[in-house]
């Protein structure tokens, strides 16, 4: 079950991701996007959890946490 986490921080890596959603349940993958060129975050990344109860308790918790210095979105 793949969650979208949008309205992150330019300094936000997939590892922070990693980091803040594995307490919600095992992640397959966990990644911030990149422009190709720069390798400036877009500002958007996704989480897969193996399981939809895990991602449906992380959506709940996480949708409005603060992550570095901005409010992420979870959906």
């Amino acid at each position: 079950t793949n969650l979208y986490i949008k309205n992150l921080d330019p300094e936000v890596t997939s590892y922070d991701l990693f980091k803040r959603f594995r307490a919600y349940g095992k992640i397959i993958s966990a990644r911030v996007m990149k422009d190709t060129v720069t390798g400036i975050s877009k500002g958007y990344g996704f989480v897969s959890f193996t399981h939809m109860d895990e991602a449906n308790d992380a959506l709940q918790n996480m949708n409005g946490a603060l992550l570095n210095s901005k409010n992420i979105i979870v959906t």
